[in-house]
């Protein structure tokens, strides 16, 4: 297969071809249309990671010219600036970057019912200053959010940099659910080269507090018991994402048997059993590099 890209923005052009892990057919090559499907994806996933938000495999196109007398195919690679059709034309010079121009963040209350009482406030933190809307209170300390976040202010868009910002932020365990709103900024010229977007964080909170108890009776070979069980649990503690969990068990139980030196015994059983989980790893080095990069978390135990 003869192989050809045939790209007119220069950006575009020098990413894809400065790509080592992305690998072109060449002349000795045999014509295969599930590797070119495979290689356009790849390209897809690249340029999202470096600023074409919203770019789909669909704007890459194949043309094939099969010659019968030499058994040779013909490839040619276009990509367009947005997915082409059979009856409209679309323009391939100008494929358009994203960086981000506005990042905030919204946090829901705790009772969804509240929004309809509790007026929105608004407190702006970080260096970005970055404004952090929410209703009476943050449900979460700013800097949590802070040190997960990827994408900066001027940042080129990055779909690798948003699913690893939800992770993290995910990973405190104390959102039910975490959404990135991104939309292209109001009121930008559509000829700039590098657009601007809008990146509004929501979170909203999940139950902080939450408790158990378990009673349960059993009775085996002339054995009778009963015991209970006591579990708490808070998922962010002091509003640090501090995880606390307690449990508190007893149980009893009254043995029967022939024998009259065991026959109308009782044996208590007690337990107590707390972990203390902090978003964080604790150490006599400073490892601020490393807590940014893996988010580790130190638990303690006692039993």
């Amino acid at each position: 297969a003869d192989f050809k890209t045939k790209v007119k923005d220069d950006r575009v052009n020098a990413l894809i071809h400065n790509n080592q892990e992305l690998n072109f057919p060449d002349t000795q090559s045999l014509f295969n249309a599930y590797e070119l499907d495979e290689l356009r994806y790849k390209i897809s996933e690249y340029l999202q990671n470096n600023g074409y938000y919203g770019f789909g495999p669909e704007q890459i196109v194949y043309y094939a010219d099969t010659l019968v007398n030499t058994k040779k195919v013909h490839v040619k690679m276009d990509i367009y600036s947005s997915a082409p059709t059979a009856d409209s034309t679309v323009d391939s010079d100008h494929i358009r970057a994203y960086k981000f121009e506005n990042i905030s963040v919204l946090n829901y209350p705790y009772k969804l019912e509240d929004i309809k009482t509790l007026s929105l406030q608004t407190n702006y933190y970080g260096k970005d200053s970055i404004p952090f809307h929410y209703y009476k209170r943050l449900t979460f300390r700013p800097h949590l959010l802070q040190r997960r976040l990827d994408i900066k202010k001027d940042s080129l868009y990055s779909s690798e940099d948003i699913s690893r910002s939800m992770r993290a932020i995910n990973g405190l365990g104390i959102f039910r659910a975490v959404n990135f709103k991104i939309k292209p900024s109001p009121g930008q010229d559509v000829n700039d080269s590098i657009q601007s977007l809008d990146c509004e964080i929501q979170l909203s909170p999940s139950t902080k507090q939450s408790y158990t108890i378990d009673l349960e009776g059993y009775t085996s070979s002339g054995t009778i018991g009963t015991g209970l069980k006591f579990i708490y649990s808070h998922k962010n503690l002091f509003r640090r994402a501090i995880y606390l969990n307690l449990s508190l068990n007893g149980k009893v139980e009254r043995f029967n048997s022939a024998s009259s030196l065991s026959n109308g015994t009782y044996a208590y059983e007690y337990g107590f059993n707390s972990t203390l989980r902090f978003p964080k790893f604790f150490s006599p080095f400073r490892l601020y590099k490393f807590n940014n990069k893996y988010f580790p978390n130190t638990i303690f135990n006692v039993n």
